[in-house]
Formats: structure tokens, C-alpha cells, sequence
């Protein structure tokens, strides 16, 4: 099985299934904390996609690496990589992303019935050898998440295929009940008081209830009062949607009086308008439970023990009684004992008894064949008895002779030589067998008993304490050097010798400092200060070596104790970092360089889009003025030329600033409630037009089951619609272009359209149509040439579909014709949130009277092409350069409407607005403002309302938009088209 692309943010990919409860946090820190790494993740893949990459210290540079070791580690199961440059399938890899990762660890698990895979790793940024002993505990973490993980994505589909029944169910009530009990997990369905409705059979068989009973109660009755306050708040949050937690577990009562712990998902049903229904699903997690609580009690275990060894106020003898008493009371056995084997005789080294019985049985030394770890020393392995009496061992002189009932233990090495086995018994026999958890604790029980003892022999010695660093040293991913109460050297690594430019083997016996003079002098202090017993570290620090040359660092100093549990010297552990500092800091100066080329790059767009469009605003303005004052027959045709070619480059100009912002990821859609059937009808006014032009039917067939008034953004559907139907009478010089929306499914508020626009035009081949939505692309030069067009069109439709959740879709031949189609699911709108244009009460002919209007443009051409249409429609219009000269006009006159332009010399549109709307007076807060934007940006409309404007004109203006606008907020319908 192989996992999806790897994702770079590491998120959830959109599913049905959701993992966020799985405890990643503490299988990281325990992983991290057995391995002795610093970097842990856990990966999942289901159904071919990976849904989840849980991590704990992966950088973006690492996310290539790791993507090559994941497929590595799915073809091993278990991937130990101590070093990734001394691969050379990763050494190119690592060189291209800079990636810090040098050692890997993992281990991928599949469940194959359930088409998923988890994969736990960690990792360290220096070379890394994970021990074998180390290596058990790390599988163990990696069974018990995954464990967790197919538990969960189990739980995930039954509630899934409960929801898919409850909808046959609708349609087939009377086969309800043999549908929930045809289940593999516990449901019941609960009325919003929290009564039984219905139960499956065996939710009836897990308690033991039954179905009378189950009428009489409410769902809180299933568990114990101490549990009743959470199990409703779990219920309400979900009834609510106040909580994203849609799983829990709690236990629940038998009839029995015994509890059961189950894992809970609610749904939400809804049989009518009226009606609404809790669906439960309830699986058995009692054996999961109990793995857990087995493993929680393993790591106690194992932490009373670290903790044990850690403490310096114990002796080893006494480190070594209290484990055996930990040990004893975790596997629930009366007696430990550490023996020796020495030829064919048994020696008891140590033993910790809880049985009276033992005192006088235990002897010092017995015949190897007559104890049971004769068994565990030559079959070097684990065994365990869990009932003597009951099994192959029943003759056993140790049974027969010792009484021991039930047996668990394994051999103890001392450096690397078999010495003898740690053991525990008891006199009672076990009720259940030994599980995994308790074979591995032995395993790492006597790996330390072998430590311990191996210290006991060397407990004087300091020699041997400075041969431990250095064999911890040796493959340890820092340097690392041991100093006594004068900072003089006792041992250094390599690495120690090596990063501070040290002669190998004369270093002992001399001053830290003399050694070192680049020493800070802070340092000094706190290195007494670690003499007298402190603990620190630095995550950072730095320092200027002899080359002048700054070094970066992390480092940390402990102190050391001798046996009488005195202060003997410190160690210091340090690590470089310059490279990683340098090459953060370089990131740090790419991302501003990025940054701000990214806004230079929209300023001069910006820029670019206002000197363009104020021409254009003329250009366009002019045509409309010259086509309305009755131009001869032989001017309309250079007229409508000159209107339509400032439209095609308006259109250019609109094109490539959208095709920006979706570049940038910057394009913002909006969500508004609309008239739906007004903006086909507005789009089926401007293709009729054109189709007309060409001698071609345009036609419509709209759903009439599609409700008037949606929600969406408007803007963008027009511009799709508007872009393929111009399209396809573009490339159609005869026959018809026709526009469909049909409704293919409704499910309460949200309906689902689906878009086709189809003409008979020339077609399209099907190696073109592998190409038609790049940018800046048609069919072919032949296409160009002949029908003209940026390639934009089709680029950016799919962009905004994409934005939408949907896809376009093309089917097409040459001389065929084409057909291009796409769905939308929108939600129904709220027909009091429309904005309703003021509807005419005549032909257009009537003026307005007595209406005043301030227009504040600094662009000439700008207010004389305004004036003009403002004055043809019997407004009287005054002019201001700026917003400063706007302001001083407004404290001699008034005006029942002002036209404002964003971008101006001295003070701006907003800055005006904002100046007008903080006087007192109500006039000042109640006179309308539009704003005149080269901008149809979202951001540009949201900023014009923010500061109080009342709505916005975007230039070159349509003047039937613009005039009804007016009409708008003047509210003087003659004015209206």
C-alpha cells in the first residue's frame, strides 16, 4: 500500500475521518523520551490517501527526505537509518533541500482489512544508533498508536455506514430494526429528551436489558452517577455542534452491575420537518481499554524505575531492592530474586519477598537443573508459567519441590557475558497469561539489573565512571567533555576535540581555560555556579573563535557526584549550530526579499490598472455619450467600434489582475445572498445581443425547480458564465449557443446546480482540449489569429471553479461543436438581504430636478466624461480636485450626493470620508458617498464600506449601472434605466 504525495504543511487531507483525539502529543514525548531523539511523527494513510502527519519538530526543508523514507520504510516494515549521508540514494536529497535530518527510525504498520497504514518515526539532526533494548519499547509505541489509530477509522466507517442505513431506512421503515441489529456494532436511537426510541439486539445482549427496560430510561441511566454531568455535556455539545469532539468514551453499566466501556458517535437525523433524532453508535472498546490500561501501568512501571536509577540518594543496593519491589508489584508476583549461575549451581544474589512462606525456603545457593531458570538461562529468552500445575512444567522439581505456581523470567548480561536471570513467582497460580507488556518490562528489567550490577563491581572507581562517558560519548550526537572541581580536563569526546580545534590525547590534566581562551566570562560563572549544583542549558549562544569568526551554539553543564554523593567536577554538552543559524538567518532574508518584490509587483499592477483604465474610462464613456445623441447611420458603425474595442481592452486589463490574484492566492470570494434569476436574466440580455450580431440562437433553459434568490458570490458566477458563453459564440458562426441550469439534488437548504453551455461551433480536438485551460494558451495559432483573445478566459474559470469546490468538465469534436459544463452547490439566500436596484416607472426619458452632486476626481478627463453624463441626466454637478478641496466646498454648500475617486494627490477618498463622516451633524453622517474605483478588487470594496462610503462605481463606469446607482441613493426613480 502505498501512502499519498506527502503534504508540506502536514495537515489533515479532507476526509470523513478525523484523528485529532488520538494522544500524538504523549506517544512523542515517550518515543522521544526511549529513543533519546528529539524529533518524533506519526503518519497515516487510508484508502491509498495519507489523512493525517502528526509531528513534533520536522522543518519544511526535511519534507523531501522524508517523503523518500517513508516509501523506503513500506517496503521493510522497520527502517533504521543511524546516518543518511553514508546513503547514497539520500545524499543528493539531503544536498538539494538543505534538509537537518541525519538519522531516521521507523516503523509502518498495516492493517490490511482495513486498507490503512501507520507509520511512527523519529529522528535526530546528528548521527543516531538506537539500542536493542531501546528498540522493543520503541515497536511497542508503535503497535499501541496504531492500535488506536485503525480503532478510531473502525468506529469512523460503522458510523458511516449507519448513516448510509438510516437513509434506505426512510424509504423502508418496516425493515428498520432487522437493518440495526444486521450491524456489527451496539446503536440505539434517542428522541431530544434523551428517551429509547429503537435499540439493535446487541446493544440488548451487551447489557443484558431488555427492551421494556430500555423504554423506561434515559440514556444517562447507562452509566454511573459520576459520569452523568459529562455524558449530557457530551450530548448537548453535540445536539449544539458547540464542540468539534465527535467522539467519546465512557463506561456503561450491565445489568450485571458491571461496566463496559464503549466509544461513542452521535448523529443527527431528521425523519420530517418537525422531527429530530439522536442515531448512536457504541462499539465495545473494553478490550482496547484494557491494552491500554495494561500499557499506562507498563510505562508507571518503567518510570519508577528511571526514577529509581536517577536518584543519587540511593545506593546501587538500594536502587536494586526497591526495583525488585516495583518489579514484583507490576507483574503481581510475591517474589523477585537476581540469581547467578556459576558451572550447574544456582547463587541468589539478591531477593525481594512479600510472602511469609519464602523466609525459610529461600537458600543461597540450588542445583541449577531444579529451578526454573535452568529453562530460562539455556533457552536464553523470556519464559513465562502462568499456572505450573496446568502445563509442561507440572514434574518440574521447582514446582514439585519450591511450589511455584506461576513463573516469569529472563537471563541478565554483564558486559555482554551471560551472568545469570532475574526472576519472579509466586505460590498462587495467574488467571491470565503474561501479555507482551509484561514480557518486554522483564526484557528492559534485567538490561538495567546488568548495568546496575556491572556499576556495583566499578562503584569505587572513577575510572569507570569516565569510561561510561566515553562510551556514551562515542556515539553521542554532541560533544561532550568531564572536568573535576579546578575546570581540568578528565575525558572529551572526539567530537569535543574536534569542533573546539584541540590536540587529541593533551588535554587531560589541563585547564578548561587555558584550553579554551575564547571562553566568555560569563561562562565562568556559570560554571560555579554548576559546581555548586545547578542544571543549565542554552538553547543559544554564541562566541568569537580565534578566527574571529562568530560560532553559534547550544550547550549545557551539569555537575557530577562521586559515591559519598560530593560535587566531583562538571560535564558540559555542546553542540554547533553556526550552519543551521546561517542558514535560518538567510531564510529570514529570502522571505523579506520575496516579500517585498510580491509588493512591489501589486503596486505597480495597481498602478498599471489605474493609468490604464483612466483612459479607457474616456474611450468607453465617449462611445456610449456619441451612440446616445443620434449619431448619422454611416458614424454608428466607427462609434460601436470605438465602445466595443475600449470594452475588449477593459476586459484584457480585468482578465490579467484576476489572473494575478489567483496566482497569489490573494482572490477572495464573496458570500451574499442574490437575485439568481435576475443575473441570468441580465446575462441572457447581453448574449442575445451578440449572438444576434452573428446570425445565431441564443438559448436558456433554466430549472424552474431552482429557488429565485441564492447565496454565493454573484460577481464570479457571471464572469464564468459571461466567459464560456462568449467563448461559444465566439468560435460559432452558425447554428445556436445555449445556456442550461438544472437542479440535480436538494438536501434542506442546499441545492445542487449543474451548469452546461453548449454551442455548434467549430469544436475542439481532443489533443487540444489537453491544453485549453492553460494560461495564455487557444486551440491553436490558427484559432488566434482568426477569433483573437488572451488565453485568459479559460484559465481563470477554472481558478474560480476551483476556489468554488467544483471542476469544469469538456466534451467536444471537431466540427461538433462543444460542450463545457460544471456543478455548484449553493445554499438558498435570504431574500431581505438583496439588494434591490430602484426599478423604473418610466422609458428613461424623465430627468432629475433639483439634485446636486459634488464629483472630487483629480483626472480631467475623468470629470469632464462624468459631467457629461451627470448633466445629460438633468443633475447639477459641481467638481473637486481633491479630497482637501472637497472638504472646504462642503462647508459652503450642501449636496445631495458625492462622487468620490480613491486615488488622489494631497488627501485621498478615504481620507476624506473619513473626515466627513466624524462631523457632528447628521448631514455629514446621512449624505450618500460612491466611490469611483479603477479597483473591483474584494479588498477594495470591503475597505470603501469599512470607512462609510455607501456603495461604489467601478470605472470606465457602465452608464445604465451608473445611472442606477444614482437613482439609488438620490431614491429618485426617474433617474433609473
Amino acid at each position: 500500500m502505498q501512502p499519498a504525495a506527502f503534504t508540506k504543511t502536514g495537515n489533515e487531507v479532507s476526509t470523513n475521518y478525523s484523528l485529532d483525539n488520538i494522544p500524538y502529543e504523549d506517544t512523542f514525548v515517550m518515543t522521544k523520551h526511549i529513543c533519546e531523539t528529539n524529533i518524533a511523527g506519526v503518519a497515516v494513510c487510508y484508502k491509498g490517501e495519507q489523512i493525517t502527519h502528526k509531528f513534533d519538530g520536522i522543518k519544511e526543508a526535511d519534507l523531501e527526505l522524508l517523503k523518500l523514507l517513508f516509501t523506503d520504510i513500506q517496503a521493510t516494515g522497520i527502517l533504521n537509518i543511524n546516518d543518511v549521508k553514508q546513503y547514497s540514494n539520500y545524499q543528493e536529497i539531503v544536498s538539494t533541500t538543505k534538509s537537518r535530518l541525519i538519522s531516521f527510525h521507523g516503523i509502518h504498520i498495516e492493517n490490511v482489512k482495513l486498507k490503512a497504514s501507520v507509520i511512527l518515526y523519529t529522528c535526530t539532526n546528528v548521527p543516531h544508533k538506537i539500542a536493542a533494548e531501546k528498540m522493543d519499547l520503541f515497536q511497542l509505541q508503535a503497535r499501541q498508536i496504531a492500535n488506536q489509530v485503525f480503532s478510531k477509522l473502525e468506529l469512523d466507517q460503522t458510523n458511516d455506514k449507519f448513516k448510509s442505513t438510516k437513509k434506505i431506512l426512510k424509504h423502508h421503515e418496516k425493515n428498520y430494526q432487522s437493518i440495526l441489529d444486521s450491524t456489527g456494532d451496539m446503536m440505539f436511537e434517542l428522541d431530544m429528551n434523551g428517551k429509547f426510541l429503537s435499540i439493535n439486539n446487541l446493544l440488548k445482549e451487551a447489557l443484558g436489558y431488555e427492551e421494556e427496560e430500555f423504554a423506561e430510561m434515559h440514556y444517562s441511566d447507562l452509566v454511573a452517577n459520576y459520569k452523568k454531568r459529562k455524558l449530557k455535556e457530551f450530548f448537548d455539545n453535540q445536539i449544539n455542534g458547540n464542540s468539534d469532539e465527535q467522539y467519546a468514551e465512557f463506561p456503561l453499566k450491565t445489568k450485571a452491575g458491571l461496566n463496559k466501556w464503549v466509544g461513542l458517535k452521535i448523529a443527527i437525523n431528521y425523519p420530517d420537518e418537525n422531527e429530530k433524532r439522536l442515531i448512536v453508535v457504541a462499539r465495545d472498546i473494553s478490550k482496547q481499554k484494557e491494552a491500554t490500561n495494561k500499557l499506562s501501568k507498563y510505562r508507571n512501571g518503567l518510570k519508577l524505575i528511571n526514577e529509581i536509577a536517577s536518584n543519587a540518594n540511593f545506593t546501587l543496593k538500594e536502587q536494586l531492592y526497591m526495583a525488585l519491589e516495583v518489579g514484583s508489584s507490576y507483574l503481581g508476583l510475591e517474589v523477585a530474586v537476581i540469581g547467578q549461575v556459576i558451572d550447574d549451581t544456582y547463587y541468589v544474589r539478591f531477593s525481594q519477598l512479600a510472602h511469609p512462606d519464602y523466609d525459610v525456603k529461600l537458600k543461597e545457593s540450588y542445583a541449577l537443573k531444579n529451578v526454573f531458570s535452568d529453562i530460562t538461562y539455556h533457552q536464553d529468552d523470556v519464559i513465562t508459567i502462568s499456572h505450573s500445575k496446568e502445563s509442561e512444567y507440572g514434574n518440574h522439581p521447582c514446582y514439585l519441590e519450591l511450589g511455584m505456581e506461576a513463573y516469569i523470567g529472563t537471563p541478565y548480561y554483564i558486559k555482554g557475558k551471560k551472568e545469570g536471570t532475574v526472576s519472579f513467582f509466586s505460590l498462587s497460580p495467574r488467571q491470565n497469561p503474561f501479555d507482551d507488556n509484561e514480557v518486554d518490562f522483564i526484557k528492559i528489567f534485567a538490561r538495567w539489573i546488568g548495568f546496575i550490577l556491572e556499576r556495583e563491581r566499578n562503584q569505587n572507581s572513577l575510572l569507570s565512571e569516565q569510561g561510561m562517558l566515553r562510551a556514551f560519548a562515542s556515539f553521542s550526537p554532541a560533544a561532550i567533555a568531564m572536568f573535576n572541581t579546578d575546570m581540568e580536563y578528565l575525558a572529551a569526546t572526539e567530537r569535543w576535540v574536534e569542533e573546539n580545534k584541540l590536540v587529541t590525547g593533551k588535554i587531560l590534566g589541563k585547564n578548561y581555560y587555558e584550553e579554551f581562551p575564547e571562553s566568555k566570562e560569563e561562562w565562568k560563572k556559570y560554571h560555579q555556579r554548576a559546581l555548586k549544583g545547578e542544571v543549565l542549558s542554552f538553547e543559544e549562544d554564541w562566541y568569537i573563535n580565534k578566527h574571529d569568526e562568530k560560532v553559534w551554539l547550544t550547550w549545557a553543564v551539569r555537575p557530577w557526584f562521586t559515591e559519598e554523593h560530593q560535587i566531583g567536577g562538571v560535564i558540559i554538552f555542546m553542540q554547533n549550530i553556526t550552519l543551521q543559524k546561517n542558514q535560518a538567518e538567510e531564510l529570514v532574508r529570502a522571505k523579506e526579499a520575496a516579500e517585498k518584490a510580491s509588493q512591489a509587483k501589486d503596486q505597480f499592477l495597481s498602478t498599471m490598472s489605474h493609468e490604464i483604465r483612466t483612459p479607457l474610462n474616456a474611450v468607453i464613456g465617449a462611445g456610449h455619450l456619441l451612440l446616445q445623441e443620434d449619431p448619422r447611420e454611416d458614424q454608428v458603425q466607427n462609434m460601436t467600434l470605438l465602445k466595443n474595442s475600449g470594452e475588449h481592452l477593459l476586459s484584457l486589463v480585468n482578465d490579467i489582475l484576476d489572473f494575478n490574484k489567483i496566482e497569489e492566492g490573494q482572490l477572495k470570494l464573496e458570500q451574499t445572498s442574490f437575485d439568481f434569476l435576475k443575473v441570468v436574466s441580465s446575462i441572457q440580455f447581453a448574449m442575445e445581443q451578440s449572438a444576434r450580431e452573428k446570425n445565431i440562437e441564443f438559448k436558456l433553459d433554466i430549472d424552474k425547480e431552482i429557488p429565485a434568490i441564492l447565496e454565493g458570490d454573484p460577481t464570479r458566477i457571471n464572469q464564468i458564465l459571461i466567459n464560456l458563453l462568449s467563448n461559444a459564440i465566439k468560435f460559432t458562426d452558425k447554428g445556436f449557443v445555449q445556456l442550461k441550469v438544472e437542479l440535480i439534488s436538494k438536501a434542506k437548504d442546499q441545492f445542487n446546480l449543474h451548469f452546461e453551455v453548449q454551442d455548434s461551433g467549430i469544436g475542439i480536438t481532443q489533443e487540444q482540449l489537453n491544453s485549453i485551460f492553460d494560461r495564455f494558451t487557444q486551440a491553436d495559432e490558427d484559432t488566434t489569429r482568426k477569433y483573437g483573445g488572451s488565453g485568459l478566459g479559460l484559465t481563470i474559470t477554472r481558478r474560480l471553479l476551483e476556489l468554488m469546490e467544483s471542476e469544469i468538465r469538456v466534451s467536444s469534436a471537431p466540427g461538433e461543436g462543444s460542450t463545457f459544463h460544471f456543478d455548484l452547490t449553493l445554499q438558498e439566500g435570504d431574500r431581505s438581504k438583496v439588494i434591490n436596484e430602484v426599478v423604473s416607472s418610466g422609458n428613461g426619458s424623465k430627468s432629475a430636478s433639483n439634485k446636486k452632486v459634488l464629483l472630487v476626481d483629480d483626472h480631467e478627463v475623468n470629470r469632464i466624461m462624468a459631467s457629461k453624463f451627470l448633466t445629460k441626466w438633468g443633475l447639477e454637478v459641481d467638481c473637486a480636485n481633491n479630497g482637501k478641496d472637497c472638504l472646504d466646498m462642503m462647508e459652503s454648500q450642501s449636496y445631495d450626493l458625492i462622487l468620490m475617486d480613491l486615488q488622489m494627490p494631497e488627501m485621498d477618498g478615504f481620507e476624506a470620508t473619513n473626515h466627513i463622516r466624524a462631523r457632528e451633524e447628521n448631514y455629514f453622517k446621512d449624505v450618500p458617498i460612491i466611490a469611483l474605483t479603477a479597483s473591483a478588487l474584494v479588498e477594495t470594496r470591503e475597505q470603501v464600506k469599512k470607512v462609510g462610503m455607501n456603495d461604489y462605481v467601478t470605472k470606465p463606469f457602465n452608464p445604465k449601472i451608473f445611472r442606477n446607482k444614482l437613482a439609488l441613493h438620490l431614491k429618485d426613480p426617474s433617474l433609473s434605466e
